[in-house]
C-alpha cells in the first residue's frame, strides 16, 4: 500500500466536492504507477462513481482484464462499483472512509457492508481500510452532508 496514492484519492474527493458532486475520489494504479484518477459524476449521471469511471476508462484503453491494477479510493466502494471492480479483474482496493463512517442512506444503495457483499462473490477482492487521512476525508464528507440535508 502507498499512502501517497491515498492522498491523491483525498485530493480527488475534495475536487469532486468543490465541483458540486458527491465527495468521492479514486486513483487506479499499476505496478506502483498512477495510471489515472477521477471524481464522482454530476447529475443526472450520478451513477458515474469515481471507481466506476476509472475502470471503464482503463478497460477501454487496455482492452484486457485489470488483474495487475489496484484502486485507492476515499470511501468504501458501493455495490455497483464493487461489481465493476470484480468483473474488471482488480482484486485489491484501499479505502479511507468505511460504510459505518457515513450515512448509508445517502451514500450506498444497500445496507450490506463491503465484507458481506464480497463474501457472496466467486473470487475474492481484498478491501483494506487505511485511516491515515480519515479526518480529512470525513471533514469533506460532513461538509457535503450538511449541504444536502
Amino acid at each position: 500500500m502507498n499512502k501517497e496514492f491515498l492522498k491523491l484519492a483525498v485530493e480527488q474527493a475534495q475536487k469532486s466536492f468543490n465541483e458540486g458532486n458527491f465527495p468521492a475520489g479514486a486513483v487506479i494504479v499499476k505496478n506502483g504507477e498512477v495510471i489515472d484518477r477521477d471524481i464522482s459524476g454530476t447529475f443526472p449521471h450520478i451513477h458515474h462513481h469515481a471507481e466506476s469511471k476509472l475502470v471503464d476508462k482503463v478497460m477501454v484503453k487496455e482492452n484486457k482484464q485489470l488483474d495487475e491494477y489496484e484502486i485507492y479510493t476515499s470511501m468504501a466502494s458501493c455495490m455497483m462499483c464493487t461489481g465493476k471492480i470484480y468483473w474488471s479483474g482488480i482484486r485489491r482496493v484501499y479505502y479511507i472512509l468505511g460504510q459505518d463512517d457515513v450515512d448509508i442512506s445517502l451514500c450506498y444503495e444497500t445496507s450490506l457492508t463491503t465484507d458481506e457483499l464480497k463474501a457472496k462473490l466467486n473470487h475474492d477482492i481484498v478491501f483494506i481500510q487505511d485511516k491515515t487521512y480519515f479526518d480529512e476525508v470525513l471533514k469533506i464528507y460532513k461538509l457535503w452532508e450538511s449541504k444536502i440535508k
